[in-house]
């Protein structure tokens, strides 16, 4: 029998066995995906409203309700007219009461010109509900602006959660005494107020919403007086066990959910409920059925295409193996081998591509080490790596500076200066890069470079030095030719210590640098800034790491010499090296950049004349 059927016969066992989980999962999944989440954020939010909610002013808004509208309300619960909750949210919303034309203008289906047309609202009785409002919350001083905030509250919280999260019918704010208060609120609680805008059936304080003889209604009430909250999406035990539904709540307006907190004000519970429209629920209910069957289909289509493809799965792994080793060849380090076969070639296909991955990141590595290290650091940081966290690692730390940079920069435009000093840092900065010195920052006119780090070298000071060396040499030459060319120079200090620095990748999520701290750093800076200017100073650290280094051109101080440095309280040993037989300071008379320095010929640090 050929490989393939025996492949489809098992898969079809496979796959009925999978079905009698995978039905179930689709008769529910409506539940788990839309309706259990969408109620848990409606909790979410209703909690949210509850603590914004001041409790004086939950008490001022319960009282008015119970002492100016039950009075009037409750007579006749049952034929309210809606022109009185228009006018107090018109009030609420419009702060005035608006003229007819107005008025019947907020009605975008009514055409005032049809005569076929009755017209959505009584104005005359609109006047008069806005004057029985207007008179009753002005025996209650502030009152309504307490309204107004909460409404407002109410009908942007609508709004935002349903144009950002899901769709939702209305928000509402309820009084409940509760069954056990007798009388009126045996059969009935109250509204406070809602989400909706003045001329969408908006309710008002004190109108009368009826629980008595509805099934649904009276399992929501028992529901929140039992437990502080309710959500009305339960099974309904009517529906049949092959098409489970959730229990919803029908009336004239639709089918919906609700979802509802309490909160006690004054021995009344104050009921903040959200209602849900159910269309969206029964629609995922509809699909994911539909679905669960047309997906058993596929999934015997597919049993059958996967019998047809194993019988090719023994070469398929080599032949992709082959395919990826030449694609790596040719430099496509982002191709990745598709998991193939079975058993061991799944190994060696895994295998392959964390090679392939590894290999990436190593050449990546490289190339960008290599744009701020040489190319001999840049091969050691793609072979061994390199730390950018914390560590305590020994090494040199070289401050350079241009020598009354500020006085100078006075006489020059902002574009000279940044291109003066740009010219010079790319001198520099090459240098630093070619002794294998790794270029920390920019300091104003100043450069922070570390050697040893971050990648560790033995020889770091001795690098240091070298590289300091040749860059005052590069400046004398540098120097020379915009001379020659009429242009402003600079002449610099560089300052040198070695010693265990704490280095690592210092910052914030917005702005990280690889930098180094410590005492180490801040005397290194010092040494700079008492350094004689074209020359290099260097700490005793640094002079006993360089032995005997062999310096062309230059000489070296072989014995120390004792400075005062800012910060340290006794004498600092200092070794200076000398790049030329010019010392130089600085004019404070000159009146432009080219006359600022002044060159004396030295001789092994004997003064002569130029």
């Amino acid at each position: 029998m050929p490989f393939r059927w025996v492949f489809l016969g098992s898969q079809t066992i496979f796959i009925l066995f999978i079905s009698a989980f995978l039905f179930p999962v689709a008769f529910f999944f409506p539940w788990w995906y839309t309706l259990d989440p969408m109620i848990g954020r409606s909790f979410n939010m209703l909690g949210t409203a509850k603590a914004f909610m001041d409790s004086e002013d939950l008490a001022r808004m319960t009282k008015f309700t119970m002492v100016e509208a039950l009075p009037v309300f409750s007579a006749d619960p049952e034929n309210a007219e809606i022109e009185t909750g228009m006018a107090f949210n018109m009030m609420l919303t419009q702060g005035r009461l608006l003229s007819e034309e107005e008025a019947l203008a907020a009605f975008v289906d009514y055409t005032p010109s049809d005569p076929k047309q009755e017209a959505p609202l009584n104005y005359e009785r609109l006047v008069y509900w806005y004057g029985f409002w207007t008179q009753a919350l002005e025996r209650h001083p502030g009152l309504l602006g307490v309204f107004k905030k909460y409404k407002l509250m109410i009908m942007d919280s609508k709004k935002y959660v349903s144009e950002h999260d899901y769709e939702l019918s209305d928000l509402y704010l309820m009084l409940d005494p509760g069954p056990a208060a007798g009388g009126f609120f045996k059969d009935y609680i109250i509204f406070l107020l809602d989400g909706s805008e003045w001329w969408d059936e908006s309710t008002h304080p004190g109108q009368a919403f009826l629980i008595k003889g509805r099934v649904n209604e009276e399992r929501w009430r028992n529901g929140y007086l039992a437990k502080g909250q309710y959500s009305a999406a339960r099974f309904d035990p009517a529906s049949p066990w092959y098409n489970p539904q959730p229990l919803y709540a029908t009336d004239e307006f639709g089918t919906w959910f609700t979802v509802s907190i309490t909160s006690v004000v004054e021995n009344n519970n104050l009921v903040i409920s959200v209602d849900l429209p159910a269309e969206g629920v029964q629609q995922a209910i509809y699909q994911t059925r539909i679905l669960a069957y047309g997906l058993l289909a596929v999934l015997f289509l597919i049993a059958y295409l996967m019998s047809l493809r194993r019988s090719r799965e023994i070469t398929s792994p080599i032949t992709a193996l082959v395919d990826g080793a030449e694609e790596v060849m040719k430099g496509n380090y982002d191709h990745r081998i598709p998991p193939v076969g079975r058993g061991e070639f799944i190994n060696l296909v895994d295998t392959f591509n964390q090679i392939t991955i590894w290999v990436k990141e190593k050449v990546h590595l490289k190339d960008a080490v290599s744009k701020l290290l040489s190319e001999e650091l840049a091969e050691i940081a793609a072979r061994e790596g390199m730390t950018l966290g914390g560590e305590e690692v020994n090494c040199t730390v070289m401050f350079t500076d241009f020598a009354s940079f500020s006085s100078i920069a006075k006489h020059l435009t902002p574009k000279q200066i940044v291109s003066t000093l740009n010219d010079y840092f790319e001198l520099n900065v090459a240098l630093i890069k070619k002794h294998g010195g790794f270029t920390d920052k920019f300091i104003g006119d100043g450069i922070m470079a570390m050697f040893g780090a971050p990648i560790k070298i033995p020889d770091h000071a001795a690098r240091a030095a070298r590289c300091a060396l040749e860059m005052q040499k590069a400046m004398r030459e540098f120097n020379k030719n915009r001379i020659a060319e009429n242009k402003v120079v600079f002449e610099m200090r560089i300052g040198l210590n070695s010693g265990s620095a704490i280095v690592g990748s210092i910052g914030s999520d917005i702005k990280m640098e690889y930098t180094s701290i410590g005492e180490v750093t801040n005397l290194a800076q010092r040494m700079e800034s008492i350094c004689k200017i074209g020359h290099v100073m260097m700490t005793e650290n640094t002079f006993k790491q360089i032995g005997q280094l062999k310096l062309e051109d230059a000489w070296l101080d072989q014995t120390p010499n004792y400075e005062t440095v800012k910060g340290y309280t006794g004498k600092v040993a200092t070794f200076g090296i000398y790049t030329s037989e010019w010392v130089i300071t600085v004019n404070k008379e000159a009146t432009s950049p080219a006359g600022f320095y002044i060159r004396e010929r030295i001789h092994r640090g004997q003064p002569k004349d130029a």
